[in-house]
């Protein structure tokens, strides 16, 4: 924090730099100037976070000196120093947004006091615009130079000697985020945080001294242990990039951050440092057919659940050796999903009755090791699909026979389900699945091919014929036979007879 005093008296000065200990106060820059066109020319050149100023100066005045400055963007924190107890210098003081109005001889108590207070201020406003900036700037992934000067600025007056970028990913609400207990560890000048997506956190974490890396991560550590003790039921994992100064390098440390973060896929470990190391991001051709291929026979021949799970977890054990990236995981699992699906005939690919599975159901499982287990979950669900189908089935083809004998009963779909002890919404889902069309069709289709054998081999009447294949009156029966051969039934006999 800069700090420029401008008083016409050298026993002034000297006096607050013998007494006054500054960079207790987090002062580290001291200027001093004289006169009033002086002080005015090193407020806009030097630009100090506080003056201290006195009122009656040569060549301009300490107050008409803040009148000149009323045009600048930031201007500093002021205290005034003053000789002359008159109401009308407090006045103008006021009205010039003077933040302590002093009297001389100076008291060092209340001075200190002052300072205090306002270097608490400009250190809260500071830590807002670097809040801002950094929002901006991981928002936008643009470092333009206005915005590496703003941070630059807010480094000096919070005193961050080194930066490092955590990516914070998980289940955690905002207000869960300690950044009181953090700003209150050693070396820690603040923590900012902005939030990138609904789990992901992008942080700074400014340090007013040069600590070790092994020191580092053992804060990061607590950090995290900390952060999970106030909210236990989140997956939490931090990635923590390379220590840095220069605000300009910040995009390199975010990607630093980031790939640190997805190291947690593979190790489990809830924080890792950015190491050098990276992730594999291609999968020949070859060895995704090999896969796919795999899972198809293995699907299509016969579904042999442990078969397919042994090869799930010979395709888990390839990516644990490669080491191939997430994202490239969750892709390649999602094809091999539609593969299965598509070679099982499953055509909606769900995880449950109303959860489809797509590439952000995917990453939840945070880890290969969760994924590995769902994707486990999920053929062994298939297989008890599967073999819950193979049961209807047997089950529809016995519908179907009983149907061909019992056609001129009641056959409907309520009298059918609660003679075979099923559900009828599932009989009539099944039905239709696996014969290709619904129940009640059939057995109209049934109930017609009876009547027209009944008219080409009988001379029984029509209405005994309608009674006979489950009608209630000849009437409906004409009318279903009419729709169904594009003829009446007499007109079916006739054309029999002529053909003959």
């Amino acid at each position: 924090m800069k700090l420029l005093i401008a008083d016409d008296q050298q026993s002034l000065h000297t006096f607050l730099n013998t007494m006054m200990n500054w960079e207790t106060l987090g002062i580290r820059e001291v200027r001093h100037t004289y006169d009033g066109r002086e002080t005015l020319q090193a407020v806009r050149e030097y630009k100090p976070h506080l003056l201290i100023l006195d009122i009656r100066m040569p060549f301009m005045s300490g107050l008409d000196m803040l009148k000149e400055l009323q045009d600048l963007p930031t201007k500093p924190r002021t205290i005034i120093l003053s000789a002359h107890d008159e109401f009308e210098y407090a006045r103008d003081a006021l009205h010039l947004n003077v933040d302590q109005y002093m009297l001389k001889p100076v008291d060092l108590t209340l001075l200190q006091t002052a300072i205090e207070g306002l270097t608490e201020q400009i250190r809260h406003n500071y830590q807002k615009v670097l809040a801002r900036e950094f929002g901006k700037w991981v928002h936008s992934r643009a470092l333009h130079a206005e915005v590496v000067e703003a941070m630059n600025e807010a480094f000096r007056v919070l005193q961050i000697d080194h930066y490092v970028l955590l990516e914070v990913r998980g289940e955690c609400p905002p207000e869960n985020l300690p950044t009181d207990w953090i700003t209150n560890q050693d070396s820690v000048a603040s923590f900012n945080h902005y939030r990138k997506s609904p789990d992901g956190y992008a942080c700074l974490l400014g340090l007013s001294a040069d600590v070790s890396d092994d020191e580092l991560l053992v804060l990061v550590n607590r950090l995290w242990a900390y952060w999970r003790k106030m909210y236990p039921n989140g997956q939490l994992s931090i990635g923590m990039s390379r220590k840095a100064q220069d605000p300009s390098a910040m995009l390199l440390g975010l990607q630093q951050s980031e790939e640190a973060s997805s190291a947690f896929f593979y190790s489990s470990e809830p924080v890792n440092a950015y190491t050098g190391e990276s992730f594999a991001s291609s999968w020949n051709l070859s060895e995704f057919h090999r896969y796919e291929k795999g899972f198809e026979e293995k699907i299509s021949y016969a579904y042999h659940v442990e078969a397919i799970v042994e090869l799930s977890g010979e395709l888990f054990q390839d990516f644990r050796r490669r080491r191939l990236h997430p994202e490239k995981v969750y892709a390649l699992l999602l094809q091999y999903l539609y593969a299965i699906g598509h070679a099982n005939r499953c055509s909606d690919l769900k995880w449950s009755e109303t959860e489809e599975i797509s590439i952000d159901f995917l990453r939840r499982f945070r880890t290969a090791d969760d994924l590995e287990a769902m994707f486990v979950h999920w053929i062994r669900s298939l297989g008890n699909r599967q073999e819950q189908a193979q049961g209807w089935n047997e089950t529809i083809k016995q519908v179907k026979q009983y149907v061909q004998l019992h056609y001129g009963e009641d056959v409907s779909l309520q009298a059918i389900s609660q003679k075979f002890s099923i559900d009828r919404f599932q009989l009539s889902r099944w039905f239709k699945q696996e014969c290709q069309m619904n129940y009640w069709s059939f057995v109209m289709q049934v109930r017609m091919e009876k009547a027209a054998e009944m008219l080409a081999d009988t001379s029984l009447k029509n209405s005994v014929i309608a009674e006979a294949t489950g009608f209630v009156d000849e009437s409906h029966f004409s009318r279903v036979f009419k729709k169904y051969y594009k003829m009446t039934p007499k007109q079916y006999r006739q054309a029999l007879d002529s053909s003959s």
